[in-house]
């Protein structure tokens, strides 16, 4: 009952606040999946690490509403047939899973799965390699997402 409870509060607070501008549907800087990327960069960036470009698996509803850049990062989105023809040409490359808003005890999240792909020329098959996950934490103040942490999570 819990979880059915909990899951109409999402749907009902996705659908109440699409029309504002922090939402998961509007491509803007204030999309809250825009948003856990920006934080990821930010994360990283605290390591003196920088990236050009980040890979992003397409397929879904999630990356349809992401910006082609953030930061100083170009954000490319991969469907299948892309990945494997950019394995072609790359020995690999990191591509990042945007998963779907949560909700769990009044705060929200997305986390950010990267893989890392590969095409094995001896057994002939494409390889993907998961080391944890990215997780961007907000809570939402009834008219915004409102960062809140950022965390790493290992294998």
């Amino acid at each position: 009952m819990k979880i059915m409870l909990a899951l109409f509060l999402l749907f009902w607070l996705q659908g109440s606040f699409a029309q504002k501008a922090d939402s998961t549907f509007l491509c803007n800087e204030s999309n809250v999946y825009f948003q856990a990327i920006d934080q990821y960069l930010h994360f990283i960036e605290k390591d003196d690490k920088r990236t050009d470009t980040l890979f992003l698996q397409s397929g879904d509803k999630i990356t349809d509403s992401i910006l082609s850049k953030c930061r100083h990062t170009k954000l490319v989105k991969l469907d299948n047939k892309q990945l494997k023809n950019l394995l072609r040409e790359r020995e690999s490359l990191n591509l990042y899973r945007i998963m779907p808003l949560q909700a769990k005890n009044g705060k929200f999240s997305v986390a950010l799965v990267p893989f890392g792909c590969g095409f094995n020329k001896t057994k002939k098959k494409y390889e993907f390699f998961n080391g944890g996950k990215y997780i961007a934490v907000f809570k939402f103040d009834g008219e915004q997402f409102v960062f809140q942490q950022f965390e790493e999570h290992g294998i």
